[in-house]
């Protein structure tokens, strides 16, 4: 375990795991410590070796990795010693990973993306592999796409879009500078969500598809107005009972346009400036009574806007341990809090 040797005050911070000998050994025992999310097991009796660099890019934390074979089971008896909350995408480049979950096995190769849900009991098993995660924390994917899949990710459009972005990022960030830190998580978190809210919506509303993309078009074009359901029914062509069916999941019309201008806020309250007024925020978002915002905000996530803007604020801070094993303990326990 070893921090970044570049000597570099500028560069972004790598820690670093499995690295130093000039001869891989066995290291199977140390690892079962760093990781331990899991119940792990050999699967042969091969000597094991791993090894991993991580990054945290505001409350993403970003590792690549490299390990032998090995079993690990996410199950009531992990769950309860670890009792993570967050999600990890597995972008692989390299080997194979057999993950098999609540919709039973799914095999994974290069090229595909993997998500990993902590609440939900799984295991997988690999020969070995390469490959990149992003660990994020829970409430930053359901206030933007709901609950998220789990297992391999469907192939193809943002998906690969994603997996292209990780290979180039990896091969990056060991000499990216610390102040690209906050552009880098910027742009690896929309790229996540993109991937995961396309592969929720194809499976809530595959047939329904273009009809919802046409509703959402209408409640962009009167932002911040008193939505008419009349007049949307009407432009759209639809029934008010079709148009209500089409947004049943998301409390209606009027709650989901609600709700995603405020996920808008609390996107931009964790991307902007520390000094940028809540007011301009709301407003841009078609909330333009401060207090009203407040209130709606609290209820809707359970926090203040003060609280996420001192949360971001302390994320983007690099823990002070100089141990790179207990600072990556304490970036993927904070996903959690």
């Amino acid at each position: 375990m070893s921090d970044s040797g570049s000597g570099c005050a500028d560069r972004l911070p790598t820690m670093r795991f499995g690295y130093g000998q000039s001869e891989p050994v066995d290291n199977f025992d140390e690892y079962v410590g760093f990781s331990r999310n899991y119940v792990f097991s050999r699967v042969d009796d091969r000597p094991f070796h791993a090894c991993a660099e991580f990054w945290q890019l505001d409350d993403l934390v970003v590792t690549h990795q490299t390990m032998g074979a090995l079993m690990a089971d996410r199950s009531a008896t992990s769950q309860s010693v670890a009792q993570a909350d967050h999600i990890t995408i597995v972008a692989l480049f390299e080997g194979r990973i057999d993950y098999c979950g609540d919709d039973g096995a799914q095999p994974c190769e290069a090229g595909d993306l993997l998500v990993l849900d902590y609440r939900r009991r799984y295991h997988f098993t690999t020969p070995g592999h390469r490959a990149l995660t992003v660990s994020l924390p829970r409430i930053s994917v359901e206030d933007d796409v709901g609950t998220p899949l789990a297992g391999r990710m469907p192939s193809g459009g943002e998906a690969s879009l994603l997996h292209d972005f990780s290979a180039s990022l990896v091969r990056r960030l060991s000499t990216a500078s610390a102040t690209s830190a906050p552009m880098l998580a910027i742009i690896l978190r929309r790229l996540l969500l993109l991937a995961l809210r396309s592969c929720a919506d194809a499976e809530r509303d595959k047939a329904g598809a273009a009809v919802r993309a046409t509703a959402i078009a209408y409640l962009d074009d009167h932002i911040g107005q008193q939505l008419d359901i009349g007049d949307m029914s009407s432009r759209l062509g639809l029934s008010r009972s079709s148009l209500y069916r089409m947004f049943k999941r998301d409390g209606g019309p009027v709650a989901f346009d609600r709700a995603r201008r405020l996920r808008a806020v609390h996107q931009a309250i964790c991307e902007g400036p520390v000094a940028l007024a809540f007011g301009t925020v709301g407003s841009a978002h078609g909330f333009y009574d401060l207090n009203n915002l407040a209130r709606q905000f609290r209820s809707h996530f359970g926090y203040t806007m003060s609280d996420l803007r001192n949360h971001v604020a302390t994320a983007r801070t690099v823990p002070p341990s100089n141990d790179s094993l207990q600072q990556f303990r304490q970036a993927i326990e904070g996903l959690s809090g």
